[in-house]
């Protein structure tokens, strides 16, 4: 069972005292007997935290788990797969430890611990980008031009020796070290101040993305609105996860939807940028014109992303239905 003594009990840890019960679930924080998307003026629907959900810290440490399985696997083999999935993970600490009580971050050692997975997801993310690109450009054009390609390749090639040579030097005890660290402040949670926390960190993520879509506004930063987005998602990600309620489902989507759209989008901006720096270096060359080309069809490409945006961003503008008008 490898450290641990029985499931659910990490070997070695010295837990914080309890400020409350986590027993039975009590009367609701506001709403009926389960969280329902509350009405909103304009935009998305803010899911209302209702009741304290029983086994909280049961269904939150796979959310732990998850990050340091990842980063073990990355470490093992750093392929595109494991990348993504490590920079995913780390997505979804970084708003899971945002709900956790404050006392657990004041150690300058676990501020260290996340300053070394900050720079990991950074220079994945280098790799990650290089890797996008070049798929995105096998879709655009058969024959791009060689001596983009192989800018793009080694660029791509230099991020992931960099970022090989990192994981190599990763501290994996220490890194188990912070895993069982949160694993002992999640299985001591109070309940109560959980759903507090995080009702409050729901409700400024969405009164956040409100803003930014207010009728008669235009069009927010598209990157800015997408990083409120990714924050709200995984916010009702865990609401949902410690509900259990599939009303929530609706929301989740939703958030999806945009997000991967914007996403897309901020990655074809990406290598639009790089397009024009090879368009100034090749600009009086014969491979010139090739850029160019390529330039114009990748300029049409973000124009058809930036129309589907604008549609779901009209759509999130909308009067969102309530589950109680069907």
């Amino acid at each position: 069972m490898g450290i641990y003594q029985q499931p659910g009990k990490v070997r070695g840890c010295v837990p914080f005292k309890k400020s409350g019960s986590q027993g039975p679930s009590e009367p609701g924080l506001q709403g009926d007997s389960d969280p329902r998307p509350a009405k909103s003026n304009k935009g998305f629907a803010f899911p209302v935290i209702s009741p304290i959900m029983d086994s909280t810290s049961r269904k939150l440490i796979p959310l732990n788990r998850r990050w340091h399985q990842a980063l073990l696997a990355v470490i093992r083999h750093p392929d595109q797969a494991n990348i993504h999935h490590f920079r995913v993970s780390v997505k979804k600490l970084r708003v899971l430890t945002s709900v956790l009580p404050d006392r657990w971050k004041a150690t300058s050692e676990l501020k260290k611990s996340f300053r070394r997975i900050d720079q990991l997801f950074d220079q994945a993310g280098m790799v990650r980008e290089g890797q996008l690109h070049l798929k995105l450009l096998e879709e655009i054009t058969p024959k791009p031009p060689e001596k983009f390609l192989s800018r793009l390749n080694n660029r791509t090639s230099e991020a992931m020796q960099e970022f090989e040579t990192a994981l190599a030097k990763c501290p994996k005890q220490q890194m188990q070290k912070l895993w069982i660290s949160l694993e002992c402040e999640i299985e001591n949670l109070d309940g109560r101040d959980f759903l507090l926390h995080l009702n409050k960190k729901l409700e400024a993520e969405f009164k956040a993305i409100h803003r930014r879509l207010a009728p008669g506004r235009s069009n927010p930063r598209l990157h800015d609105l997408r990083i409120h987005l990714r924050r709200a998602y995984e916010l009702v990600g865990i609401l949902r996860l410690i509900s259990g309620n599939p009303e929530l489902d609706a929301i989740i989507t939703s958030l999806h939807h945009l997000i991967d759209a914007i996403g897309n989008w901020h990655d074809l901006k990406g290598l639009s940028k790089n397009l024009a720096l090879e368009g100034k270096r090749a600009e009086r060359s014969d491979a010139g014109q090739n850029i160019a080309e390529l330039q114009k069809a990748v300029k049409r490409s973000l124009e058809r992303h930036e129309a589907q945006i604008d549609l779901l961003l009209e759509e999130a503008r909308q009067e969102p239905s309530s589950p109680d008008q069907g």
